[in-house]
């Protein structure tokens, strides 16, 4: 075993078997509901799906296709329906056949595409649509609710046929709305996914989102379009038990109690965090590991890590809300008032950036009139880079 930054698998879940082996179970069976994860940033979503991927992979019924909203770069309407629909392809090539991967399949020009498909033993009907989703021009396509419409309802015609289910698992699904070609495709886009996946019988969905405000919009609230659609699940951080077992299980040095402590304090239980303080503790020079070692750990990896990490979503941040971040974490302010008297700002600017900073999952309301800031670790590095 060793520690590991990419998505976790396998024996390398520390208490996460119970929620892998619901969704397994519930997907394996006839029903069509799928699962909602929420939770914050780097606690293991991901991980989650893409071990729910690896297990259902044997499984010649089912087709899972694992999508990141995150990785469509640049947002752009057109670039997630051409880089959607290529995910989903690929995931079918062997079922229809397609014998080139989809990736080399769309550098050819139209009519060598329009020639390649005609051997694939698929509908006609069916055929057109993987046609135009491969070859549609983004620069001439303006009818956006059309497009995304075609790409969510492809893998239910797939499935169909083939005979077969498919999972689709989407990562960060909320940030379809932040979506733009124009301009940003809006909360409605949810409502037309929502109603098109309500007809469809062959296609299971299953979310993720780590903004708990997006997450409400779009399926955890009464008004929401999935309200009530998913089975909810919230991914919770590591118990410091959790965390213990997880170093003890990886690490090849001997951690010392009072250094699992510190640990688990810095980290407060994020997956990410503790492989990250993990795989640095392993490239210490000695046998045991104190906490006096640890300290020297966690101010290497905020001076080093740390700007890898955080520098541009920091710096992506408007002038007024990066003032905010600073004076909450380097003078412990959780108050528009105080706040605002630190940053010699008014309140109602102050708590307006405060809503811009919950929607963009920097911090939350915890109660009213006070906010803190959800990544621990992400507010340690801005201490100690502006403290």
């Amino acid at each position: 075993m060793s520690f590991t930054l990419k998505a976790a698998k396998g024996d390398d879940f520390i208490n996460r078997k119970e929620i892998i082996n619901e969704i397994v179970t519930t997907i394996s069976g006839n029903s069509r509901i799928g699962f909602a994860l929420y939770g914050s940033r780097r606690v293991g979503k991901t991980s989650i799906f893409k071990e729910v991927q690896r297990k259902l992979k044997s499984n010649e019924d089912i087709v899972v296709i694992y999508f990141s909203v995150w990785e469509v770069m640049p947002k752009t309407i057109t670039n997630f329906v051409r880089y959607f629909s290529d995910t989903v392809l690929e995931a079918y090539r062997y079922k229809i056949p397609i014998k080139r991967r989809v990736v080399e399949l769309v550098k050819y020009p139209v009519e060598v595409i329009r020639d390649y498909l005609r051997d694939v033993k698929i509908s006609a009907k069916v055929m057109d649509e993987i046609e135009f989703l491969l070859t549609f021009d983004d620069k001439k396509e303006k009818n956006y609710g059309d497009l995304i419409r075609r790409a969510f309802d492809l893998p239910e015609k797939l499935a169909a046929e083939t005979n077969t289910k498919c999972v689709i698992l989407m990562d960060e699904f909320p940030s379809i709305v932040d979506l733009k070609n124009e301009s940003k495709i809006g909360q409605d886009v949810i409502g037309v996914i929502r109603t098109l996946y309500e007809d469809q019988k062959n296609t299971v969905l299953c979310v993720s989102g780590s903004i708990r405000k997006t997450m409400e919009i779009s399926v955890l609230s009464s008004i929401s379009p999935f309200y009530r659609q998913f089975i909810v699940r919230e991914i919770k951080p590591l118990s410091k038990d959790n965390v213990d077992e997880l170093l003890k299980k990886n690490c090849r040095k001997e951690i010392d109690e009072k250094a699992l402590e510190k640990i688990f304090e810095f980290t407060k239980g994020i997956p990410f965090y503790v492989q990250l303080l993990g795989k640095r503790i392993d490239a210490v020079e000695c046998n045991k590991i104190t906490c006096q070692e640890i300290k020297q750990v966690i101010a290497d990896t905020l001076e080093e890590e740390g700007a890898i990490l955080f520098n541009s979503e920091f710096f992506n941040l408007s002038a007024r809300e990066q003032k905010i971040i600073i004076a909450m974490s380097t003078k412990n302010l959780h108050s528009p008032g105080d706040i605002a008297k630190e940053t010699k700002e008014e309140t109602s600017t102050i708590s307006t950036y405060l809503i811009y900073l919950q929607e963009k999952g920097f911090i939350t309301k915890r109660r009213k009139g006070i906010y803190s800031i959800d990544d621990l670790v992400f507010e340690k590095w801005i201490a100690w880079k502006y403290g």
